[in-house]
Order: structure tokens, then sequence, then C-alpha cells
């Protein structure tokens, strides 16, 4: 419902009313309901005009601070109050990005290198022998 439905209603039903002897459509309770509905409207569009006006002014007065300011506090206001912030977290994700990516790769390598060497040597040379093996009872030489 808008502001002017609910005028459009109040009209129509006092037009009604003119050219009827039976009386409004509304009764008085549906009539109150719409004058208060109005009256909120307006207080709604009076309440919107104010914080224009206050946001008007505050930024009237912001602007003529502006001029006041020294080149120190202008520094001040740009590089700690407003880009500080948004470098430091830049600088943190980033840090933590290079962080999770060496994790990465230590643990990579980790998984790499984690028999060593000898180990795995002996591990060959253990398969080497079982393969000689096989191939001989085959009746073919590895050599």
């Amino acid at each position: 419902m808008t502001k002017a439905k609910i005028k459009q209603v109040i009209k129509d039903d006092r037009q009604l009313s003119i050219f009827d002897d039976s009386g409004s459509s509304l009764d008085d309770e549906q009539f109150s309901i719409l004058e208060q509905c109005l009256k909120l409207f307006d207080r709604e569009a009076a309440a919107k005009k104010a914080v224009n006006n206050a946001q008007t002014a505050l930024d009237k007065a912001v602007f003529s601070q502006y001029a006041k300011l020294t080149e120190d506090e202008i520094k001040t206001l740009v590089v700690d109050d407003k880009w500080h912030g948004t470098l430091e977290a830049a600088i943190t994700a980033e840090i933590e990005r290079v962080t999770q990516q060496l994790a990465n790769r230590v643990k990579l390598l980790e998984e790499r290198y984690a028999e060593p060497l000898p180990q795995l040597e002996e591990e060959v040379e253990v398969l080497a022998r079982r393969v000689e093996d096989h191939l001989q009872q085959m009746g073919l030489s590895a050599s």
C-alpha cells in the first residue's frame, strides 16, 4: 500500500458517499487506520528529509575541514587510517600464502625422502636377486 493508493481509496470513498445516501463503504475503524497510515507516511518522509539534511550538513562540515588540514594530517589520514589496514591485510595474506606453500613443499619432500637411501638400495638389491632367480628358473640368464 502506498500513500497515493491510500489517498485514492479515501477520495473514492468520499465521492461515493456524496452520491450514495447509504454512506461510506469504509467503517470508522478502517477510515482511522487509513488516516493513521497517511500520518505514518508523512512522518517517514519527514524523517528521510531530516536524515538528508543532516547528511548534507555533515558533508559540508567535512569539506570545510579539508581546507584546514596540514600536509602531515593529510598523510596520517591517507596512509595510516586508510591504507595501513589494507596494506597490513595484504601483507599478512601474502605471508600466509607463502607459508602454506613452504609447508606443502616440506610435506612433499618429507614423503619423497621418508625412506633413507641405504634402505632403498637394499630393497633394490633384494628385488634384483629375486628377478635373477626367476630368470634362472625359467632358463634364462640375467647377465
